[in-house]
């Protein structure tokens, strides 16, 4: 029988590099990505009153979010390259 790993608040909180507000922000309310994506959650269960999340879960989502913010970046710097020309 295979056992599921998951991290605690805390746990994702270190491995994403944001604050709990963040991570809690993320799982009730979402990231807006706009008109592309939508809404979008961080997957997480509730266990005894605390969240746990899905190391896979985690790892999409962070995913998803690099690449939304770069494309941004990618669009900026095109639109900064127009203006210098």
């Amino acid at each position: 029988m295979a056992v599921l790993e998951l991290f605690d608040v805390a746990e994702a909180c270190k491995e994403s590099g944001v604050t709990r507000r963040t991570l809690y922000k993320w799982i009730e309310d979402g990231l807006d990505f706009g008109g592309k994506l939508g809404r979008e959650y961080l997957t997480a269960v509730r266990l005894g009153g605390k969240y746990y999340i899905d190391p896979d879960a985690l790892s999409d989502f962070l995913d998803l979010r690099e690449d939304f913010y770069s494309e941004d970046e990618d669009e900026d710097e095109d639109e900064n390259e127009d203006e210098e020309d």
